[in-house]
């Protein structure tokens, strides 16, 4: 039995969290929404907010453009309305982690200057 987009995109986000799990970061939200917006996983660390946008992808080529700027506009604008809702000193950080057949195959750190 196949399994639909929105199951594949859970097993990759808990891929993806289990990652940041074990490098230390404490996990704070899966899914947070806002309308037009979502951001797929947020952590923290004692510096800093880590804002992750999970991609599966077909190719590992070109990986830069999985996110374009209409994207990358709408992450920034989740942010933002994330930390208005939750305000902090910390530092914030967007990452995108690219992940291929099940498996995480790149992250991407700190891909705005937020």
């Amino acid at each position: 039995m196949a399994i639909s987009l929105r199951q594949k995109g859970y097993q990759s986000e808990n891929l993806v969290k289990d990652h940041y799990l074990n490098l230390g970061y404490r996990f704070l939200h899966a899914n947070w929404t806002i309308p037009g917006g979502e951001i797929d996983l947020i952590f923290e660390s004692d510096s800093e907010l880590v804002f992750i946008e999970v991609k599966t992808v077909d190719y590992t080529e070109d990986l830069e453009n999985y996110i374009k700027k209409s994207k990358l506009k709408v992450l920034e604008r989740s942010v933002e309305a994330y930390i208005t809702k939750y305000p902090t000193s910390k530092d914030l950080r967007i990452d995108v982690a690219f992940l291929q057949q099940g498996k995480i195959i790149e992250i991407y750190e700190n891909i705005t200057n937020i």
